[in-house]
């Protein structure tokens, strides 16, 4: 497995695989949707600079492992739960997604073929101080979705480039991205999209779920 870790590279183009609003999932809390200003991504006026880093996990955050498994959702797809930390960036407050100061943060898959998963809109939840000194981890993870199921299972046990970006409030940009091998939901293979052990998400950016209300963003 190949990772690359780097602070400045050129912007992805991003399909929308799964419907439109925020890029958590439209789940209330970090939204930002209701806010015109929220799907803006200020690419041309950023420069260089932090360090940014790709994980997972749901408690906290997590170093991105060599392989990461796909869960069925219930809404019609299946996601993978992503997750970033980040130092010497502006962090935010993560008590409130609205606030001017937080970072605008993207998360991408690209498949074999080049397809790329994603959503257009960054997410404005802020960042909490990290358990390693110096680093600030997003407030909670967030559910990268693959729909329909047909886009997931295209995806089911091949390399994806996982993409993490941010720009923020001081106008600085930094990206990691890690190629990772994704097996397919436990049970799928036998069962398929209907009997394949199908957990139920919650929102894209759900969190856990002894976090508070806002969690959920």
């Amino acid at each position: 497995m190949s990772t690359t870790r780097r602070a400045w590279a050129a912007p992805l183009f991003l399909i929308l695989a799964s419907g439109c609003g925020d890029d958590d999932g439209g789940s209330a809390s970090d939204a930002g949707s209701s806010d015109a200003g929220s799907c803006l991504w200020p690419m041309e006026s950023s420069t260089p600079g932090g360090e940014l880093e790709i994980g997972t996990g749901v408690r906290g955050f997590e170093p991105m492992p060599d392989e990461l498994q796909f869960i069925a959702g219930t809404q019609s797809g299946t996601f993978l739960i992503l997750h970033a930390r980040m130092k010497g960036l502006e962090p935010g407050n993560a008590d409130d997604f609205l606030d001017p100061r937080n970072p605008r943060t993207r998360f991408s898959a690209t498949l074999f073929d080049g397809t790329v998963v994603g959503r257009g809109c960054p997410s404005t939840q802020g960042y909490k101080p990290s358990e390693e000194e110096g680093y600030f981890e997003r407030k909670s993870y967030q559910n990268l979705e693959f729909l329909p199921f047909a886009l997931g299972e295209k995806a089911f046990d091949t390399t994806v480039k996982l993409r993490v970006e941010i720009i923020d409030a001081d106008g600085r940009y930094a990206v990691d991205e890690k190629d990772v091998l994704c097996p397919a939901p436990t049970g799928w293979n036998d069962a398929g999209p209907t009997d394949a052990g199908i957990i139920d998400g919650g929102p894209a950016d759900a969190g856990p779920a002894d976090a508070g209300a806002d969690a959920a963003l």
